[in-house]
């Protein structure tokens, strides 16, 4: 659980139906002021739009890197919309998942995030078992194919 506020200082609760706002305990509001909730930088919230490159290679082919300089490694949210559908290799049409987002059975291919003390890096993981050799553009593949990734890299402060 997260910090509360101890016993004379003011604070701010919304409780949650069926129970008074005066008597409730943090775990029975909607909102109370003395949690610590998670607190995101605005230059560190963001979308953007991103071309897979023509051959993907085995490892981890980075395709965004946000800089944070925090020093530790932060809580993160990292989301992916397909934008170039392929049902052969996505077989969904939701707007936002999360990473890590597998797409191949067996798990040789997914799109994933790495965060370090200073950066988020945000790309597409690929482990050749069965020596296919780089993905290159065609039905099933995603290279050249379009993604957007959405993300957050929250303070703890």
């Amino acid at each position: 659980m997260g910090k509360t506020s101890v016993e004379n200082d003011k604070m701010f609760k919304v409780s949650l139906a069926g129970y008074d706002a005066q008597e409730a305990t943090p775990e029975q509001c909607a909102v109370h002021s003395g949690f610590d909730y998670p607190k995101i930088e605005e230059h560190l919230e963001g979308y953007e739009e991103v071309t897979i490159p023509n051959t993907v290679s085995a490892g981890f082919t980075i395709l965004k890197t946000v800089n944070h300089n925090y020093g530790y490694k932060p809580n993160v949210l990292v989301y992916i919309r397909i934008i170039d559908k392929d049902s052969a290799l996505y077989g969904t049409d939701a707007d936002f998942m999360m990473l890590p987002y597998f797409f191949i059975d067996p798990a040789i291919l997914w799109y994933d995030y790495d965060i370090t003390t200073t950066q988020l890096k945000i790309g597409l993981k690929y482990e050749d078992l069965f020596g296919g050799g780089d993905w290159t553009p065609g039905p099933g593949s995603p290279a050249g194919k379009k993604v957007g990734f959405k993300w957050q890299v929250w303070v703890n402060d």
